[in-house]
């Protein structure tokens, strides 16, 4: 039996307590936990837990609970404003996931009229300077190299209806 715990799969031994694990299973349980101090240690969690549970006693609701919850949610929605009432409904009927649309078109209509007011130019009448002219070193054997490459792939160039139009252009 491969180890629970590392497999991701604790759920087994948390139904191994709770007895909802069939015979075979079980006793697979119950000897991999006899050779591993991690699940072993993990089932006498739940055993505690489970133990603590069984003993314990809710203490009973008064006759006059209803009542009271009702009068609190009514004393609450009294004191809230109008706004608040308005994003509660509206958060009760829309739940995060209808949210993740309307929230995503809104970012991308914002990232497209912020793009267009950083591109805009500030005076459209005046055209934009030219950069100034640049000198750079040019090297002559490596146009020299690049125009024999050129030679030799007109050379190669393919057979067909638009080798012309390929040897033409170089």
């Amino acid at each position: 039996m491969n180890c629970p715990i590392q497999t991701k799969t604790s759920a087994e031994l948390i139904d191994y307590c709770a007895g909802r694990l069939g015979p075979e299973r079980a006793e697979a349980v119950e000897a991999h936990a006899r050779i591993c101090p991690a699940c072993r240690e993990l089932i006498g969690s739940q055993r505690a837990v489970w133990q603590a549970l069984e003993h314990w006693d809710a203490p009973p609701v008064s006759n006059h609970f209803d009542r009271q919850l009702y009068a609190r949610i009514d004393a609450e929605e009294r004191s809230s404003g109008a706004i608040v009432k308005w994003a509660r409904a509206a958060v009760a009927r829309w739940s995060p996931v209808s949210w993740r649309l309307p929230v995503a078109v809104a970012a991308a209509c914002a990232a497209v009229a912020l793009a267009i007011v950083v591109e805009m130019p500030a005076d459209r009448s005046a055209p934009p300077p030219e950069p100034p002219a640049r000198m750079e070193h040019v090297d002559i054997e490596q146009i020299e190299r690049t125009l024999d490459d050129m030679t030799m792939l007109k050379q190669l160039a393919p057979v067909g209806p638009h080798s012309e139009q390929v040897s033409s252009s170089m």
